[in-house]
């Protein structure tokens, strides 16, 4: 009976550690949005960008579609530069980093996405004016 419970107590530490080590992650994606408006608001500065060709946001899609996951990191978030993505009924805005780390946070939530594809994530947006990171 104590090897029983002794495996059980075993069992479950193994599993919640598994869990601390292994970032629990959900599978998000932008696939429902027809354009994106990417804005730049600090100081005197104002810059809203709307982007709604097919071919451009067929790739962001691609670069920003992955697995979501819970985490606190230490790079610059800042409601002033923000991508949105915009469907028939449905809205989600990002906010990239301030200092280059290739994460963007998801709302003003906890929860982030790796960019894999940083270096062209930086080409789409830098061919409308828009400097990434956002310093």
């Amino acid at each position: 009976m104590k090897s029983q419970v002794v495996i059980c107590f075993l069992i479950l530490f193994l599993f919640f550690a598994g869990l601390s080590i292994f970032k629990i992650r959900s599978k998000f994606n932008i696939n429902f949005a027809s354009h994106a408006l990417f804005t730049y608001a600090y100081g005197e500065t104002n810059i809203v960008i709307d982007i709604e060709d097919e071919d451009v946001i067929s790739e962001l899609k691609t670069i920003l579609n992955g697995y979501a996951f819970k985490d606190s990191p230490s790079c610059g978030f800042a409601d002033y530069c923000s991508m949105e993505f915009i469907g028939e009924s449905k809205s989600v805005i990002l906010y990239p980093t301030l200092d280059g780390c290739s994460i963007i946070r998801i709302g003003k939530t906890d929860k982030y996405i790796d960019i894999s594809k940083t270096d062209r994530l930086i080409e789409l947006l830098y061919a409308y004016g828009f400097i990434f990171p956002c310093v």
